[in-house]
């Protein structure tokens, strides 16, 4: 009864060390296909954004075809990486089968504006409080201590507000739910966890800034290894619920 009762307290629970070994793991399985796909990504991308720096008013109309097809990358490295969750392998020459826009993908970019926008005011709105606060701050010292100590809270309440919005996407493509519904569900999944999974997403930052410094070769392997990770921290955050 004790080795049960451990078996389902285990299940309700993550740890880094099991989210990292999933997205390592499943990153060398199916190490060819994502070092492909990234650097078609990546050529495509400073190939458009080359243009956007150097067309005139083209530029424009470069940047919007910019931020479609990463939009574009964005819901197929999903997409995909939700496939390897569920025990496939993937092979480039089954690459158009993983691709379907079908309404996932336009909810995936509704959500995707929407918490952008609301991020964006959270943003402002505490970036003018600090302001604010700055300007009556340098006038007297217990008053700068207070705007410390304030800037940090403000700051905290940005990173956990980022946490409980951050799987709404995979909600959409996974379980094809309506752009609200999506971002309820990822708020209350993250519900009381939000310190342990800033711990695991923060891993995966230093992961990446870790590969950026290889000069950039490293990324091809950290960005699938950071996406699969995410994948496995948002199932196991819906098998907990």
């Amino acid at each position: 009864m004790d080795n049960n009762s451990s078996e389902d307290n285990s299940k309700k629970t993550f740890s880094v060390a099991e989210v990292f070994s999933f997205g390592w793991n499943k990153t060398f399985q199916n190490l060819v296909f994502y070092i492909i796909s990234i650097l078609i990504f990546g050529v495509v991308y400073f190939v458009l954004e080359y243009l956007v720096g150097h067309t005139g008013f083209l530029g424009t109309v470069f940047y919007i075809i910019l931020i479609a097809f990463s939009f574009v990358y964005g819901y197929l490295f999903i997409l995909t990486a939700l496939r390897v969750y569920s025990g496939e392998k993937l092979e480039l020459s089954k690459f158009s089968s993983y691709v379907k826009f079908d309404n996932r993908f336009w909810n995936y970019i509704g959500g995707s504006i929407l918490v952008g926008i609301g991020f964006v005011i959270v943003y402002l709105l505490i970036l003018g409080s600090l302001a604010l606060m700055t300007h009556f701050a340098l006038q007297r010292s217990l008053i700068f201590l207070l705007f410390i100590i304030i800037a940090i809270v403000l700051s905290v309440f940005l990173v956990m507000y980022s946490i409980a919005f951050s799987f709404y996407q995979y909600i959409i493509i996974d379980q094809n739910k309506q752009i609200i519904e999506s971002i309820k569900e990822s708020y209350h999944i993250t519900k009381g966890k939000k310190w342990k999974i800033f711990g695991v997403l923060l891993m995966l930052v230093i992961l990446n800034v870790v590969g950026a410094f290889l000069l950039l070769i490293g990324l091809l392997i950290t960005i699938p290894i950071t996406i699969l990770s995410e994948v496995f921290l948002y199932k196991k955050l819906e098998e907990i619920v």
